[in-house]
């Protein structure tokens, strides 16, 4: 059950991050669709027996 709230939480929270920094104009609004469209690739970490 915590889990669950926890992800709810980080969610909401990223959408209203986003709803607040475009009423107040500080995000770009180009900038984030493109961000979007791409989307995010994770840096894929290397085996330790590689460091």
């Amino acid at each position: 059950m915590s889990e669950a709230r926890a992800l709810t939480s980080l969610a909401s929270n990223a959408v209203a991050t986003v709803v607040m920094s475009l009423s107040e104009k500080a995000c770009d609004r180009e900038v984030l669709m493109r961000a979007l469209e791409e989307g995010h690739q994770a840096p894929v970490a290397e085996p330790a027996s590689r460091r």
